[in-house]
Parts: C-alpha cells; sequence; structure tokens
C-alpha cells in the first residue's frame, strides 16, 4: 500500500486528501500534455518524459537551521529507475595503492549495479578542475552519489553549481558485499534539502509516469516530508504541486490560526486600588438622584443634580 493512504499502523499521518491530490495530479498532467503539444508543432524535437514534478511545502515560520546533504525519502516510484537507463554516477575514495579502479572492478563483478560511471578522487581534482569540465559533468548524469566517507570533501571539489541544481552527490554506505544495496535504496528515494526559507521543494514524479503513480509519489513524498520539518504540521502552512513552469496547485492549506482571546483595554477614571479591588470613579442612580464614590473611603455621597442650561435659561426670564 502506498504511503499517504490509510490502512496500516506503520504508514505516518497525511492530512492531505487524497481526493484532493488526484485532482490537482490530472489538472497538471493534462496542462502539461497540452503544452508538449503546442511545442511539438513548432520544434524538431519533441520533449521527453523527464520533466519533474515538485511538491511545494509553504512553512508558517522558517527553520533555523539549513540542510544540504537531504533528508532521503523513500518512494514507491523510482525516479531513477535503473532499468530504465538513467544515468548514474558514483565518486568513491582512492584506494593507497589502486586509486578508485578497486571499487569499479567491484560494481562490474555485481553487475555494475545501475552505476554507469565511477571517478576517484584524484580525477575529480584533476580532469574536472575547471568551471567548463564541471559543467560538462553536471549535466551528463542523471543522479551523483559519493561514498559517505568522502561526502565531506566534495563541495568545494564539485563547486556551487551542483548545490544549485540540486544534484549535488547523495551518500551512499559502500560497505559489506553487497553495494548494489545501497545504490538501489538511493535511486529508489527522494531528497527533503532545508535551505533555511520559507517554502521548501521536493522532487516528487516525472511526467511519463501514470497519474496513479505520480498522486502515490506525492502522498508518499508530503508524509515523509512533514516529519522532518520542525513542528510538523504545526507548521505547515500550504502544500502545492507544479510543473518547472506551471503554476502552483494546491493539495492541503491549513486553517488560519484566529486568537482565542481578545485584550479589550477600559478607559476609565482611575480610582484607589483597595483590598484589591478598585474604588472609586463610577456614579451611581439613587433615590432619582446622583451619588458619587469618594476616593477615600468608598462609600457615596450626595451630589446635586444639575439643572439644563436651556431650563436655567427659561426660569430667569
Amino acid at each position: 500500500m502506498a504511503a499517504g493512504t490509510t490502512g496500516t499502523s506503520t504508514e505516518k499521518p497525511n492530512r492531505v486528501d487524497r481526493g484532493q491530490a488526484e485532482k490537482a495530479v490530472q489538472s497538471l498532467v493534462k496542462w502539461m500534455t497540452a503544452r508538449r503539444k503546442a511545442k511539438s508543432e513548432h520544434e524538431l524535437f519533441a520533449e521527453d518524459d523527464d520533466e519533474l514534478i515538485h511538491v511545494v511545502i509553504g512553512l508558517k515560520s522558517s527553520p533555523d537551521f539549513a540542510k544540504t546533504s537531504g533528508f532521503r525519502l523513500p518512494i514507491p516510484h523510482s525516479l531513477y529507475p535503473l532499468d530504465a537507463g538513467k544515468e548514474v554516477c558514483l565518486i568513491v575514495g582512492d584506494d593507497a595503492k589502486g586509486g578508485h579502479k578497486k571499487s569499479k572492478e567491484k560494481f562490474l563483478k555485481q553487475g555494475s549495479a545501475g552505476i554507469t560511471k565511477v571517478i576517484g578522487l584524484t580525477k575529480l581534482k584533476t580532469k574536472y578542475k575547471q568551471y567548463e569540465a564541471k559543467r560538462q559533468l553536471l549535466g551528463s548524469y542523471d543522479l551523483f552519489l559519493a561514498d559517505i566517507d568522502v561526502i565531506h570533501q566534495l563541495p568545494p571539489l564539485i563547486g556551487t553549481k551542483f548545490f544549485k541544481k540540486k544534484k549535488h552527490p547523495i551518500p551512499v554506505k559502500l560497505r559489506g558485499k553487497d553495494w548494489g544495496k545501497s545504490v538501489r535504496e538511493a535511486c529508489d528515494s527522494t531528497y527533503l534539502y532545508v535551505s533555511g526559507g520559507p517554502s521548501m521543494s521536493v522532487r516528487a514524479a516525472r511526467f511519463g509516469m501514470s497519474e496513479e503513480e505520480i498522486v502515490a509519489n506525492v502522498m508518499a513524498v508530503v508524509a515523509g516530508a512533514v516529519e522532518h520539518v520542525p513542528k510538523k504540521w504545526k507548521n505547515v502552512s500550504s502544500l502545492h504541486i507544479r510543473a518547472t513552469d506551471s503554476l502552483a496547485l494546491p493539495i492541503y492549506m491549513a486553517e488560519v490560526d484566529l486568537p482565542t482571546k481578545m485584550a479589550v483595554k477600559v478607559v476609565g477614571r482611575k480610582g484607589r486600588k483597595e483590598g484589591g479591588e478598585e474604588q472609586g470613579g463610577g456614579d451611581e442612580e439613587i433615590g432619582g438622584g446622583k451619588r458619587r464614590r469618594g476616593s477615600t473611603g468608598g462609600k457615596p455621597r450626595d451630589v446635586k443634580a444639575k439643572k439644563p442650561k436651556v431650563l436655567k435659561r427659561v426660569l430667569s426670564t
């Protein structure tokens, strides 16, 4: 059963209505299909089905930290299926004797485990030192993985462009006999990067997937991502899905937090506090006249009623 649906106790809570998600996905796919059809009439080569669909998470308050390595979010339908010809590059450390050749040989023995290219740190420092070489490397592969033991050395070697495109290497544990398992787990997941801003965007699906697969991935991304949001659902203001240049379609909007109590400021005459209560400052009617509360004993005293000015003027004539 896909994440985000109900029925098992192991699934994470999800406040997104699946019906609303299905309607949004249907509308987005319809728009993307129409746009592609219009473009194909004017362009020689039609676009492929690799365009990504994102889940955009709006926050009530920005997190006070950033995480560039990303939180791994498992999804039911891979964005980088190893059997679909996706280009995956793995960066490894150099062995004292043979450089990165031992890692390459191990992957070849395991049937390459879906890895297209294996690059060692030394080669990364020398062959891809120039900006143009880094740019070509960035555009040559769909996904970059790196041995967790060397991941901390990569930021100055690959440059900021990898991070801006959200293609910086994903850490994998290359330990034990089955390295392919770590690679498959990385390819069967998407990643949440916390930038410290008021919103976060997560890759959820591809245009070439069926609508059911897109919905399943969107629900799984929402359930997994909210777990890493500070204060979780309490800090989520909205959730949308969108393509690269489409409008954002809402799938969840949080209720507006209204104040439960309103502070009312009462302006009156300042009285003297006695016994924890306010004394004085008010009038009360007694026997047809007015008596004013005093400021000393709290007992009312007689106050002569003033004649209206109009009546006084009539009596004097």
